[in-house]
């Protein structure tokens, strides 16, 4: 759904569906599972999520040489909050918002898993522990890595995309 205010304003809101059964395999001996990876010894292991993900973007056009998408926040099914910084960009992109953080905010990187298609680099701000997330899909985010206090991890994550907001990401 797309909402022009003006020929320099546009508002899009969607929301993506998932909902699937999937048949969880075990417990199974490694025997078992060397001659049949799909076999279940139980009829009832079946997983089956409904799963909703809205996704709202601004993007603001200055001038022709200028326009600013606008950071959004996603809910995730724990209550933590996702901040989407560019849902539309290439990998320099990430690392030079990772550049950005460990320069201004003087974060420091503890664990960076990185992929072939995603990137996850772990840093603390605030004594909450969040996440720079990467993927060729879907850009780069901010997220908590657990959620332990809702609040003060929300909080955080929103901090952090506000300062790059400011920053032009």
């Amino acid at each position: 759904l797309n909402y022009q205010f003006n020929p320099n304003m546009l508002l899009t809101i969607e929301v993506g569906r998932s909902k699937y059964l999937y048949h969880i395999p075990g417990p199974l001996t490694d025997s078992m599972f060397a001659a049949d990876p799909t076999m279940s010894t139980r009829s009832r292991n079946y997983f089956s999520p409904d799963i909703y993900i809205p996704s709202l973007r601004f993007d603001w056009k200055l001038s022709d040489k200028t326009k600013i998408p606008m950071c959004y926040q996603l809910k995730t099914t724990f209550g933590g909050t996702e901040a989407v910084i560019d849902d539309n960009c290439g990998i320099n992109k990430f690392y030079a918002i990772a550049n950005t953080l460990a320069d201004q905010l003087q974060v420091q990187f503890m664990n960076q898993i990185d992929d072939s298609d995603t990137l996850d680099w772990d840093f603390k701000y605030k004594e909450q522990f969040l996440t720079l997330h990467y993927s060729i899909f879907n850009g780069v985010s901010i997220y908590p890595q657990h959620i332990k206090s809702i609040s003060k991890d929300n909080k955080a994550v929103m901090e952090v995309a506000q300062f790059l907001e400011r920053q032009a990401f």
